[in-house]
């Protein structure tokens, strides 16, 4: 959907979870697992089927339903834009039963429709241990 907010589903290729907690769209730290993280997701965008007219994206990763942190890049002219992979990653302290979950936001000139694309968008993360 262009112009808003989207969390990020279904990504369950690739995945190595020893603690069953991520569930493809949620992230939610284990009991006796808080610490600090190193998180990561990348986000990439495709606006083929909205003339390829990209302005703006954001990949965000949000803790328990709120933004910690984002890229984004936006277009102030008319410019023809295809495709557009946005990288975002950070340390941050997290509690046992905290959740963590991927957003995107896709807006375009021709107020046509973007998309998120499977190939290329992704999170992670691991404990850091020692710190």
């Amino acid at each position: 959907s262009r112009n808003s907010y989207v969390k990020v589903t279904g990504m369950t290729q690739n995945e190595i979870d020893t603690d069953r907690a991520f569930d493809g769209t949620t992230f939610t730290v284990p009991s006796g697992e808080g610490g600090k993280y190193f998180l990561y997701a990348s986000c990439v965008h495709d606006f083929e089927l909205a003339g390829d007219d990209g302005e703006e994206g954001r990949c965000i990763i949000y803790k328990n339903g709120s933004e910690i942190k984002e890229s984004k890049y936006r277009i102030v002219s008319e410019k023809h834009v295809r495709y557009v992979s946005l990288n975002v990653n950070m340390v941050v302290t997290l509690s046992a039963s905290d959740t963590i979950e991927l957003y995107t936001y896709s807006k375009d000139n021709s107020g046509a429709d973007a998309r998120v694309l499977s190939t290329g968008t992704s999170i992670g993360g691991y404990k850091l241990i020692g710190v």
